[in-house]
């Protein structure tokens, strides 16, 4: 991994440093390992047993066997995790300084998900749960380690995005009736339903929006893709990622484009809304008494609904009562949510509600049914720690540091009302957080040996040259 160096006129960085091509080296492992995380985000985002099938319900025996493990797509993911390791393992060298740089509380996640195989529920699942997500895993560490550079991870996620939405934008014109959602509530495009495909619309409305406001792009690119995502956007109708979007499109608009004397207030502001959000977790989980009603009331009198949120706050009340059978360590890594079968501790759904959601629709309490609240804390964690890395990397580079900052907002915002931290369903935001969580940490190395050489000596060897100067000038 190369540093980057750059250093304006007069000493002092103005703005981010420029884009700059891939380092010379070994090009085509460079595009390989570009390519395996396309591939994992590709098996990620697209429902391949959904096309151009008519929309059943969640509980139907077609819908069901979509669940059932795929030869295929394991022998990829396999495959996945031995090549990733074999580039980790010819770079060893960048490997640790990468790894002392990723977020420990992903790290911490990762083995906790590992260790519930011991008191999983179902075993085979959380098995083949968990290494969905650790191929994921290796193959954003390995992307890292070969041909970086500050864009790599917009240069790389954000066509494929494009791709991937001008596809569906073309599946829904041209089958609407195949595209579109079980409840005719709007389109689903290659996802399997309308809130993966919304997620979808939002990551790449939100890089393309970023595109042009960090003038990374020029102008007619950014507003032909801001506008083929955000009319995919508005097409699956899912009014959680629409919310979440426009408040990441404004909250880059305020990191980048404002003027220097109120930016100085950036920390403070990001902080602020890292707490309403955590708090607003918090009160759905009703950890704290009283504050679901603090906090969610003013939220249903703006909005006009009741409570129940779309009747979500049933299976919130649902999936609540199983936790407490195991509130420390949760039930195992993907152990709930197996399928709308007698087998499945999720089957209660269709006895108590007649029909089988699929997930929580709320992460964190995904999370805490999952791995307790010891997945909780590592969860917390993990979102403290993404905030003051992104802080960190915005004094430097403020368009990168702000561009982790909006994606992290439009998750931790959609995670209030779907499942997408860390889910064991392997959905596209799992793929995109891990490789955030990568090239964040590639930004903090490469951020770290651009400052190595401008700061000429260690402040301790600094104090020690002045204190040597000082007493050969009293000799003298």
């Amino acid at each position: 991994m190369q540093p980057l160096r750059v250093r304006a006129r007069g000493g002092a960085q103005s703005g981010p440093p420029p884009a700059r091509p891939a380092p010379r080296g070994n090009r085509s492992l460079i595009r390989f390992a570009a390519a395996l995380v396309c591939l994992s985000l590709v098996i990620s985002a697209v429902s391949f047993g959904t096309f151009m099938v008519l929309p059943v319900a969640a509980n139907d025996p077609l819908a069901l066997s979509a669940l059932a493990p795929n030869p295929l797509f394991r022998t990829i993911k396999i495959a996945l995790i031995v090549i990733g390791a074999l580039i980790i393992a010819t770079h060893i060298r960048e490997a640790r300084a990468l790894l002392l740089r990723v977020n420990r509380f992903y790290l911490a996640y990762m083995a906790l998900a590992f260790l519930s195989i011991a008191w999983s529920a179902d075993r085979s699942s959380t098995t083949a749960r968990f290494v969905s997500t650790m191929a994921i895993a290796i193959i954003c560490f390995a992307f890292c380690l070969v041909g970086w550079h500050r864009q790599r991870f917009q240069n790389v996620v954000r066509p494929l995005l494009t791709l991937l939405l001008a596809g569906s934008l073309l599946y829904i014109v041209m089958a609407p009736e195949y595209a579109l959602d079980v409840d005719k509530a709007g389109y689903h495009g290659l996802a399997s339903q309308k809130n993966p495909f919304g997620e979808l619309c939002a990551l790449g409305a939100v890089l393309w929006m970023h595109g042009w406001i960090a003038k990374e792009v020029k102008l007619w690119k950014a507003l032909a893709g801001a506008a083929l995502a955000w009319t995919c956007l508005w097409l699956s109708h899912s009014s959680t990622s629409i919310l979440a979007t426009a408040f990441a499109g404004w909250l880059m608009l305020m990191l980048l484009r404002t003027s220097p004397s109120i930016r100085r207030y950036t920390p403070y502001v990001v902080t602020l809304f890292a707490c309403l959000v955590v708090a607003y977790a918090l009160a759905v989980l009703q950890l704290v008494p009283g504050l679901a009603t603090i906090l969610l009331g003013p939220v249903t009198a703006i909005t006009g609904k009741d409570m129940t949120f779309t009747n979500r706050a049933m299976i919130w009340d649902i999936i609540k009562d199983h936790a407490q059978l195991h509130p420390l360590l949760g039930t195992g890594f993907g152990a709930y949510w197996t399928g709308a079968v007698p087998s499945s501790p999720s089957y209660v759904f269709l006895t108590r509600m007649y029909f089988w959601p699929s997930e929580a629709h709320n992460g964190y309490l995904d999370v805490v049914n999952d791995l307790g609240f010891a997945g909780l804390i590592c969860l917390l964690g993990y979102l403290t720690m993404f905030v003051r890395q992104s802080l960190q990397l915005f004094k430097t580079d403020r368009a990168q540091g702000a561009l982790y900052l909006a994606l992290f907002f439009q998750q931790a915002m959609t995670n209030l009302s779907e499942s997408c931290w860390f889910s064991p369903m392997g959905i596209l935001p799992v793929a995109v957080t891990s490789l955030m969580t990568f090239t964040l940490a590639a930004g903090l190395v490469d951020q770290q040996r651009t400052r190595a050489p401008q700061g000429m000596v260690k402040p301790s060897a600094a104090k020690s040259k002045a204190v040597l100067r000082n007493r050969m000038g009293l000799r003298r």
